[in-house]
């Protein structure tokens, strides 16, 4: 879904993951966890990535998603 288009690799192929791509994956696995749709998670990692602008659709998205669930 191209949340890691800079995703480095070594010189065998394998993938190489930051500190903070291996915090994004823990954000992608909370969010399946709750049934998200993956359309919504990459939304929430790509507004995640653009920093504390995004903040108030983060929260709007979790919202949408904590309703869903109850």
């Amino acid at each position: 879904m191209g949340l890691f288009p800079n995703l480095k690799r070594s010189a065998g192929g394998l993938r190489m993951f930051s500190a903070e791509e291996l915090a994004c994956i823990e954000d992608v696995e909370c969010l399946k966890k709750t049934g998200m749709p993956l359309k919504d998670i990459a939304d929430y990692i790509k507004w995640k990535q653009a920093g504390d602008s995004s903040l108030l659709q983060r929260l709007e998205l979790i919202k949408r998603q904590k309703q869903s669930l109850e």
